[in-house]
């Protein structure tokens, strides 16, 4: 048994800056990355398109949503910046928060209207 997700879902990373796409409020200068913008969006799970939830015949762009079971489970890539480790660990504990929209396009940064989503768990191997 599944649903088909009703909202984007995805998380909130810093990329390199790019002066023509992001906005000056999002830049940062990091220690280690350079010139950075904060707050740009990264979905991972796609919601059911308005289209096809209010019966019309689906085009080729209208997505149908991702399937989502509780036991779906998503590999993301990504770079974490861990400060003061004092010993080896095999899995690291990361709390990242993710995000929803239910605007028909996602956003490519972080909204004031976008919702926190509660996550059961999250392991980096």
């Amino acid at each position: 048994m599944f649903r088909r997700s009703r909202d984007h879902i995805g998380l909130c990373v810093h990329e390199k800056w790019d002066e023509e796409k992001h906005e000056a409020e999002d830049y940062w200068n990091s220690p280690i990355f350079g010139e950075r913008a904060r707050n740009q969006m990264r979905w991972h799970v796609l919601r059911v398109s308005l289209q096809r939830r209010l019966g019309y015949s689906a085009s080729a762009n209208s997505g149908q949503g991702e399937k989502i079971r509780p036991s779906t489970k998503k590999i993301i890539t990504c770079c974490v910046g861990i400060d003061k480790v004092e010993h080896e660990n095999k899995a690291i504990i990361v709390y990242q928060d993710l995000y929803a929209s239910s605007k028909e396009e996602p956003p490519e940064r972080l909204e004031e209207d976008s919702k926190e989503v509660p996550v059961e768990s999250c392991r980096i191997r």
